[in-house]
């Protein structure tokens, strides 16, 4: 169970049974000489400077048994994801990619795995997720180090029940997307702080985190130094930290001993002679007197790591993660698991015990629905839920709205809908409806309705068709009001709202209403032309917009029916495409061709056939299908060197030109994205054709050798 028990004995044991059939960990088991020049210095240092205030970590083990210098552990990397070159969000892939192990004794590990096992395992304890984070930190030019010293029972076993999370809306273009932001909540943390501070000592044990110093190479929005907990992803400032004492830190450049018995944990300045002592003091130093002292630690012994993309893509190893927060739980899943497309789940609770719930939000992943939404977020108890949909959506919802039985409202990215449509809420015999940027200024309308049977009981009212499960309603009033003109000269004689009172016929009109003072009203009966087209005009929007709802309806109602609502990745696009083609002749039916029609026809005598004549009908069938599988995979070749002209013809285009707009580059970037995209495609379906070529012809001899109609070659 994560953060509880570890299983490291076990995955040691099982590496080094076989680490003599792996060529690759010979490098991990020799000793440079430099590395025993270090080890033998490290030694006289550790003699001339006893030190009896706290244990220090200097030479454990690799995963290979292998004794190495604690600081050339860390490999500085740098990753091809600009995502994990932003110091929180590389410390929230490593927290949540490797899963987090306890030390098994309250000591400092005599084995520590190297950063390309703990990738490859996802396993790992404080020191080993320390040592990863920092090599990604140092690659992307973070001042980082690896800290070690004492924490509190509740951070050495992920107790997070002192945060909080919190949804916020990230723009992008006119969609938005809901983002997960998880903070400190101050008073669970204090309390705990206090907790720690009033009971005994043994609550403290042996822990390892990570220090980010300011440096002038990344804006931080911490104005300080940093601590990072590597098993959650929690970024805590110096000053305000959980931790209670520091025993060394170190990183591939040096290592330092904290010499202060005090249990400050603010006090960084590493050339504080005072402080911290050096193992190797002429890092960074011209002095003299450092000549023919070791200056530096040696190279790195691990191999270079990399993070595969599919691995980066879905980001947690079980390919879903759990995290409990102050009177919530966020669900994380990797990308491509879920087939509804989901990215997260937030579920918050009204008591710490989190039994009653209070409500629960789900994340989609951007485009990957093909109804195209971003989020849902339902509340049980009070029966209320909404939908939150990108602008790609095919109706151009924004969002829809409902309380069970009470209220139904969707809103309409109203830019994008001629009738200026911006929501519809629907009510137990009221339907109104919000508009914007009209040219005839209409910026809202009611709609009253009266249970019918599907007969009109009136003979200026309509019947509504309200959907399949509700049947029909009788529209017995619209109520049209207008946007008040820009010009005030013309306030009197402008329409301020329009009254059709279907059951009687009569239509009221209201002119210049400002500040809810009535200018002047008109009473009309629908004998008068010009208002009986007004009021036929908007009796047939009323029917077209709620035509077009359940057209809505039905569709969104089918597609979350479905069990599968996602896209396929790209990697799924590129890895099955053969695997839908032979689905797709089975459904054709092209396995009941008869693949030697063509060949028998050029036969003049008739069945049965000599051997002769079999055998030019099956070396002609043969060696037909041995021309058309070349031919296919000429063309896929040609399409593909086709490709690969456009982007270089392209790129050298781009290259030539000066003074590139912001457009001209993004569409540059997308050119180049989806032509490198389609040449992956088409690659991989080479591979793939040439891999299966030959035992489709073996395949077709074999049907050929079987086939009762050559029966006279044997």
């Amino acid at each position: 169970m994560e953060g509880r028990i570890s299983t490291k004995a076990q995955r040691i044991k099982k590496l080094r049974e076989r680490a003599f059939d792996d060529n690759g960990s010979e490098v991990y088991m020799k000793y440079s000489k430099v590395e025993e020049k270090c080890n033998c210095y490290v030694s006289g240092f550790l003699a001339s400077h006893p030190n009896d205030n706290h244990p220090l970590i200097i030479n454990p083990e690799n995963e290979y048994g292998s004794k190495r210098f604690v600081c050339t552990f860390i490999r500085p990397t740098i990753v091809p994801y600009p995502e994990l070159h932003d110091c929180q969000k590389c410390a929230e892939f490593v927290a949540r990619f490797v899963d987090y192990e306890p030390l098994a004794a309250d000591e400092f590990p005599t084995v520590i795995a190297s950063p390309a096992q703990t990738l490859s395992w996802a396993v790992g304890d404080c020191f080993e997720m320390s040592i990863l984070l920092v090599s990604l930190l140092r690659g992307a030019n973070f001042d980082a180090y690896v800290v070690a010293g004492l924490a509190p029972m509740w951070i050495r076993q992920q107790d997070q029940t002192h945060m909080q999370c919190n949804l916020k809306e990230r723009s992008s273009g006119d969609s938005s997307y809901p983002c997960i932001e998880i903070s400190i909540n101050d008073e669970n943390f204090q309390q705990k702080i206090a907790s720690v501070e009033g009971s005994l000592k043994n609550s403290l044990g042996l822990h390892s985190w990570v220090l980010v110093k300011p440096s002038t190479t990344h804006n931080l929005s911490h104005t300080g130094a940093f601590f990072v907990e590597t098993s959650t992803g929690v970024i805590y400032p110096v000053d305000e930290s959980p931790y209670n004492q520091l025993y060394c830190v170190w990183n591939d450049d040096n290592y330092w001993v904290n010499v202060n018995d005090e249990s400050e944990k603010n006090h960084f300045d590493l050339e504080n002679r005072e402080r911290w002592v050096a193992i190797f003091p002429g890092v960074g130093s011209n002095s003299s007197a450092t000549a023919g002292i070791i200056c530096a630690p040696p190279c790195s012994w691990v191999n270079i790591f990399e993070i595969p993309k599919d691995k980066f893509q879905r980001r947690y190893p079980s390919g879903t993660r759990s995290i409990c927060l102050d009177r919530a739980k966020i669900e994380l899943f990797g990308s491509g698991v879920d087939i509804q497309g989901l990215q997260a789940r937030v579920i918050f609770y009204e008591d710490v015990e989190k039994t009653i719930l209070h409500e629960c939000t789900e994340i989609f992943e951007p485009n990957r629905r093909m109804d195209y939404m971003t989020r849902r977020v339902r509340a049980p108890e009070k029966m209320e839920f909404e939908e939150f949909f990108s602008l790609k959506n095919r109706f151009a919802i924004k969002a829809v709205a409902e309380n069970a039985g009470v209220q139904r409202g969707v809103t309409f990215y109203s830019k994008t809908r001629a009738d200026g449509l911006r929501q519809r809420v629907e009510e137990l015999g009221l339907f109104t409806e919000s508009f914007e940027h009209r040219s005839d200024s209409l910026s809202r309308r009611q709609i009253f309705l009266a249970s019918s049977t599907g007969e009109k009981k009136h003979r200026n009212t309509e019947c509504l068709d309200l959907g399949t499960f509700l049947g029909t309603a009788e529209v017995t009033q619209i109520n049209d009001y207008f946007r008040p003109p820009n010009d005030k000269a013309s306030f009197d004689s402008c329409v301020a709202s329009r009254l059709f009172k279907l059951n009687d016929g009569n239509i009221i009109t209201t002119f210049g209403c400002e500040n809810e003072v009535l200018q002047r009203v008109e009473v009309s009966n629908s004998s008068n032309d010009e208002l009986r087209l007004l009021q036929k005009k908007a009796i047939k929007e009323v029917e077209s917009i709620k035509k077009e709802m359940n057209e809505i309806q039905q569709i969104l109602y089918s597609q979350q029916a479905s069990k599968n609502l996602a896209f396929p990745t790209q990697e799924e696009v590129i890895v099955q495409p053969y695997v839908q083609n032979e689905k797709d002749h089975a459904r054709n039916g092209d396995d009941v061709v008869d693949y030697l029609a063509p060949y028998l026809m050029q036969v003049d005598s008739k069945m049965p056939l000599s051997k002769e004549e079999a055998k030019l009908v099956r070396d002609a069938c043969l060696r037909g299908y041995k021309e058309r599988l070349i031919e296919r995979g000429n063309i896929m070749q040609a399409r593909l060197d086709m490709a690969r002209r456009e982007l270089l013809a392209f790129q050298e285009t781009h290259q030539a030109k000066r003074g590139r707009t912001l457009q001209e580059k993004e569409a540059y970037e997308n050119f180049c994205s989806d032509q490198t995209f389609k040449m992956k495609v088409l690659e991989r379906r080479i591979i793939l054709h040439e891999q299966n070529a030959i035992a489709k012809f073996k395949a077709l001899e074999s049907k050929l050798n079987s086939d009762d109609r050559l029966k006279s070659l044997h």
